[in-house]
Order: structure tokens, then sequence, then C-alpha cells
């Protein structure tokens, strides 16, 4: 037999050889995904819902209030308005409020039209500039009022109570806890009944409810004894889908 000839057959060995071999880790790989789509096929599951609530008195609380002035040129207008909040924010800082309790929320400057007269005729111009201060001495909330009324705000919005963070995330954390063993009684109650085996959770979705008290006011208020909500409520549902056998 000639070299090329032998040459020849050795290469035809050795393609026959990776054929082999490139079948059989085929083999091995299909017979794995079919292993592992029969075991998620037959796999048994079933679906609770579990709630949990807690609530807890609130520690903070947002004053919305507003300054409106008016003047026959913007310039007047956007004039007599900081004078007022430099007043308002001076009796805030008197009360012992910081920089970081007191923010612009809003600050809008339109002019103001005649109807009486020419069509789009303006006759002056308003300014209108809405503020917050964070309160958490629920006790000064009357006084605050008091304070900024006397200041020069003429519009107060709404008085928001609500939690502080560190507050909120621990009532979330105990609602969780609550939400999460309800759906486990609910799913062992049922493979109870059903006489099966409940292996556990596969897949837990959590979703969380909380609202914060607004008391709304329709105008300048004068000093009112503010009484906050007795509690305020952080709610969660949790899906939960556990394995059974």
């Amino acid at each position: 037999m000639s070299n090329d000839n032998g040459k020849r057959l050795n290469s035809l060995a050795a393609v026959a050889i990776v054929a082999l071999v490139l079948t059989g880790v085929l083999a091995i790989t299909y017979t794995s995904i079919q292993s592992q789509s029969s075991t998620a096929a037959t796999q048994k599951t079933l679906q609770v819902t579990g709630s949990g609530t807690a609530s807890a008195t609130p520690d903070l609380s947002m004053l919305d209030f507003a300054v409106t002035t008016q003047g026959t040129t913007a310039t007047q207008a956007s004039n007599a308005n900081a004078i007022a909040m430099a007043n308002v924010v001076q009796a805030l800082t008197t009360l012992g409020y910081s920089k970081v309790d007191i923010k612009t929320t809003s600050y809008n400057l339109q002019p103001l039209y005649n109807s009486s007269e020419a069509p789009n005729t303006i006759v002056g111009y308003q300014v209108w500039n809405n503020m917050e201060v964070t309160i958490r001495n629920l006790t000064r909330i009357g006084e605050t009022i008091d304070s900024v009324v006397n200041a020069g705000v003429n519009q107060i919005q709404s008085v928001t109570f609500t939690f502080s963070d560190a507050t909120l995330a621990n009532l979330q954390t105990q609602a969780l806890q609550k939400a999460v063993q309800d759906a486990n009684v609910k799913a062992t109650t049922i493979a109870s009944a059903l006489n099966v085996h409940l292996v556990g959770p596969v897949n837990v979705s959590p979703g969380f409810t909380y609202q914060p008290y607004v008391q709304a006011f329709a105008s300048n208020t004068a000093r009112t004894e503010i009484q906050p909500p007795s509690a305020l409520e952080v709610s969660v549902t949790v899906q939960a889908t556990y394995s059974f056998t």
C-alpha cells in the first residue's frame, strides 16, 4: 500500500472517531435536556396570596402653603413676593426650622387680563410661590400655621401626615413578615387538605401599599387645633408559589 493511501485511510479513521465522539456528546446533552424538561413538566405547584399590615401613629408632617402677590409689572409682583417669602422664611427660622426643612415646590409668574377691555390686554401680573415645611414635632403644626400666616402666607393648602424613612422601613418589614407567614399558613393548610407534601416556595412576589393622610384647607387658615390621625397603616400583599409532591 502506498504512503498516500495510508495517509488517506488514517484521515478517514480520524474523521470517523471525531464523528462518533460528537454523536455521543449530543446524545448525552439531548438526554439531559429531556430529563430537565420532564422534571419541569411534572413539577406540581399551588399559588396563594398572603397579606399583612402594620400601623403606627405618624411621626412626620408636611405643611404646604403659598404666597401670591400682584403688581402692575412683572418686576413689582416678583419683588413683592420675594419680600413676603423672606419674611416667611425668617418666621420659620425663628421657630427653629432649618433650611433642610424648608423648600420651594413651585414658582409661577403669569399675566392678568381684563376681560372687559380689548382681548389680550394685560393689566398686571401675579406671582404664585408654593412652599413646603417639614414638621417633625406634630404638636407645633398650629403654631407654625399661625406664624407663616402672620408673616405673609395667604394660602394654606394642606397638611400631610406620614412617617419618617426609618419608621416606614420598620413598618414595611413588619407587614412583610406577616404577609409571608399568612401565605405559608394558607399553603400548608391547602396541602394538608389535599393530603400532599408541601416542598417549599419557588417564587415570591411582594407588593407594598401605603397612603399618607392629607388634610386639605380651602384657603387662608387661622390657628386650628389640628389632630393627627391616631394611626396610619402599611399593607403588604405577597403572591407566593409553592411546589408540592
